[in-house]
C-alpha cells in the first residue's frame, strides 16, 4: 500500500526525524510504513518517525507520538522532542510569546525552553530531561533479566 503524506525533516544534534502534522488526531501509521519512511536507501531515510500530536490535556502544547525507525513505539527521544519544539513553533501550532512549551510523551511531560530568531523561528530549545532511570529493572529492553557480562558479571 502506497500513499502520500506531507512531512518535514528535522535534524537534531545528530539525530534526524521525519515530522508528521498529526494535530488533527487523523493520521495512523503502521509499523511497516514507519520502517519503509525511514530506510535509507528507499525511503526518506531517518532515526525514527514522529507524529506531531494533539495533547490529552489542553494546558499542553503537543503530543510526541514517536515511533523508532524499526516500526516500535517509543516512549521519547531526547534530540527528538527537541526537535518537536522547532516543528510546534516554527509550524504556528503553539504561542510564540511564551518562554517554554509543555509537550507530552509517554515519558511523562517534558517542558521545553526555547528562544526565536526575529522572524519568530525556533533557534534554541532546552528540555529537563529528568533524573536518569538506572536500575535495570526499569529500563526497557529485549535483553534477558540478569543478563552477565563477558566478564561473568550481572550487568
Amino acid at each position: 500500500m502506497t500513499r502520500e503524506l506531507e512531512f518535514v525533516k528535522l535534524h537534531g544534534a545528530g539525530n534526524d526525524f521525519v515530522f508528521i502534522d498529526n494535530m488533527d488526531g487523523k493520521t495512523e501509521l503502521a509499523p511497516e510504513e514507519v520502517t519503509a519512511i525511514c530506510d535509507r536507501h528507499f525511503g526518506v531515510g531517518a532515526d525514527g518517525v514522529v507524529l506531531a500530536s494533539p495533547p490529552e490535556d489542553p494546558a499542553n502544547d503537543g503530543f510526541m507520538d514517536y515511533r523508532n525507525s524499526d516500526g516500535s513505539i517509543a516512549q521519547m527521544c531526547g534530540n527528538g522532542v527537541r526537535c518537536m519544539s522547532k516543528f510546534l513553533v516554527d509550524f504556528d501550532k503553539v504561542e510564540r510569546n511564551v518562554p517554554f512549551i509543555n509537550v507530552e510523551t509517554r515519558a511523562g511531560i517534558k517542558v521545553i525552553s526555547y528562544t526565536t530568531d526575529e522572524d519568530g523561528k525556533l533557534i534554541t530549545a532546552s528540555v529537563d530531561m529528568g533524573s536518569p532511570v538506572l536500575s535495570p529493572q526499569k529500563v526497557p529492553t529485549t535483553l534477558a533479566f540478569n543478563a552477565m557480562s563477558d566478564a561473568g558479571e550481572a550487568y
